[in-house]
């Protein structure tokens, strides 16, 4: 069922647990692009699917049973092998040919999602005013003082760069917010934020009394930690002291520099499309500097305003920086805990029953999804370490981190697992499918061809899918997510007394549905995409082990 309205009739209500989140925009453009984007991945599993399906009912109902016939003895192993790796070549066109449908749809398919998006979001913002559509970002500002009247001088620099004050576009001029470096004055330009705001909340409320605190609540190891959380959650709980004075703060703003951006707001968006047209050839002249003027294209509640002096230059460094931080934490978990238990499980002959236990199992689904929480942990931080400004581009930069490093980390396993594999199989003489020894081999393709190598990489590549990445992120995630964070956010707001009012609707806040979730999705489907490239003889769980081809 869908609604039948594109909007939310009663205010306050809860939107039906029916509605099309494709097309109802219950959180803005964003969450039905998010929406849109895993339809769009549906859609396409359920084709290459069908595809497939039709192979099988048009070519040959082999292709469901090759590579999961049971063996239970050499003998019928032996037989196994040698037929499906008969049927596999003769069957190998339909394998080529689906890839190729999988590969066309996925890019054609990318092409025209892309074109679709781009339309919609066109016709979203035409048909709203929203407020970036009558800003302006004056970028390359030069260094001014906050004594020096910066709003003004900003002002009127525009003015004159787009006719004079006396021009119409000037006239639609309405201010400047400038951007501030104030990264050494962050804590007390927050405090005094933060009381502004309680001031305003309370015109209309009864003022509450909130206890002031020393902060020594936090000084113990608990309580840095506790600390952490809280300004995560953007809860500040600072001293009550004299670093907070008024004069402080008035001489500290006075001496502050500005950033090398500042917005520059229209009365329409006309005027502003007008301003940046004009200034395209000769810029904005701010003394001896010259500015550039674009339209905006971010709504201010994304903005970092504690992030604007970092320039793009210093950006792409702090990028490289959390890049090799993200390839040495991969390289860390792989060395310090991965390689241990594959050392481990390559320690079973698989023969006469010795094989690892189910616990075994479970810590390798224990190590792949806790490798995947650990990365989204080093991405966030990285994503945070580049000080972006804009909460969008955090969110792309962390997509790149996490997807990268999710790929890193499943190439390092699949490696380091298919060569401990390689080298087991090789002590306890496995052969391929035409009866060599697989140490006779010398090709690298062959090798990853033989039958051993693809069912041990194989398996490995399945059980990364299934259960680590497929279904325990996900069954985990509203405990971790969101019953998590809701359950410490309630032992912090009873513990602390100064938690209150706003701090406390932060502090109980479900955690929002933002863009990083893309990672997952792309990731999925990275996992999905390298599927078709290994294709054992045979998967089957029922299986003798790789040790009883040696009879082969």
């Amino acid at each position: 069922m869908m609604v039948t309205q594109d909007h939310h009739g009663d205010e306050g209500q809860p939107y039906p647990f029916a509605t099309n989140l494709c097309n109802v925009h219950v959180a803005g453009p964003g969450g039905t692009a998010l929406f849109r984007f895993q339809a769009a991945a549906i859609t396409w599993g359920i084709l290459v699917i069908a595809v497939w399906l039709g192979f099988v009912a048009f070519v040959s109902r082999d292709l469901l049973i090759l590579g999961n016939r049971p063996a239970v003895t050499p003998r019928q192993l032996c037989e196994v092998v040698a037929w499906g790796r008969h049927r596999q070549m003769q069957l190998i066109w339909t394998k080529v040919a689906w890839i190729a449908f999988a590969y066309l749809l996925g890019t054609f398919g990318a092409i025209w999602y892309g074109i679709m998006m781009a339309k919609f979001f066109r016709a979203f913002d035409s048909e709203r005013a929203t407020l970036s559509d009558y800003v302006a970002v004056l970028e390359n500002v030069p260094k001014l003082q906050g004594k020096d009247k910066v709003e003004d001088i900003l002002k009127e620099a525009v003015q004159e760069a787009v006719g004079g004050r006396d021009s119409d576009i000037a006239k639609e001029i309405v201010a400047v917010s400038v951007g501030w470096d104030f990264r050494e004055h962050r804590a007390q330009v927050r405090h005094f934020i933060d009381e502004e705001v309680k001031a305003f909340h309370e015109k209309n409320d009864e003022p509450q009394e909130i206890p002031a605190g020393t902060g020594e609540e936090f000084d113990s190891f608990c309580g840095s930690i506790n600390k952490h959380v809280l300004n995560k959650w953007h809860i500040h709980l600072d001293a009550q002291g004299e670093e907070f004075t008024e004069e402080d703060l008035k001489k500290n703003l006075e001496n502050m520099e500005t950033a090398p951006t500042s917005y520059v707001i229209f009365m329409t968006e006309s005027a502003r499309d007008k301003a940046v047209e004009l200034t395209k050839a000769a810029g904005v002249k701010v003394n001896d500097t010259t500015c550039s003027l674009r339209p905006e294209t971010y709504e201010p509640e994304a903005l970092f305003w504690h992030n604007l002096q970092v320039t793009p230059e210093q950006r792409r460094w702090k990028f490289m920086g959390s890049s090799v931080n993200i390839f040495l934490t991969c390289l860390a978990w792989t060395v310090l805990l991965y390689i241990p238990y594959a050392h481990y499980m390559s320690a079973f002959s698989y023969a006469n029953g010795d094989e690892p236990s189910e616990l075994a199992e479970g810590a390798f689904v224990s190590l792949v999804v806790g490798a995947q929480v650990g990365l989204f942990v080093a991405s966030s931080i990285g994503a945070d370490f580049c000080q972006c400004h804009y909460e969008d581009q955090k969110h792309r930069i962390y997509i790149i981190f996490y997807n990268a490093a999710l790929i890193l980390n499943l190439v390092l396993d699949i490696l380091l697992q298919g060569y401990l594999s390689y080298l087991q199989m090789v002590g306890v003489g496995a052969r391929v499918a035409d009866g060599r020894l697989l140490g006779s081999l010398t090709s690298l393709q062959e090798i990853f061809e033989s039958y051993p190598m693809q069912k041990s990489v194989g398996k490995l590549l399945f059980k990364y899918c299934w259960p680590c990445t497929f279904l325990v992120p996900f069954v985990a995630e509203p405990f971790l997510a969101q019953l998590g964070p809701y359950h410490v956010g309630s032992l912090l707001l009873r513990s602390n007394e100064r938690i209150r009012g706003e701090n406390a609707e932060r502090a109980l806040e479900l955690s929002e549905m933002e863009q990083g979730r893309y990672a997952d999705v792309i990731f999925n489907l990275i996992l999905v995409a390298c599927i078709p490239f290994i294709a054992p003889a045979n998967l089957s769980p029922e299986s003798p082990d790789p040790s009883a081809t040696s009879r082969l």
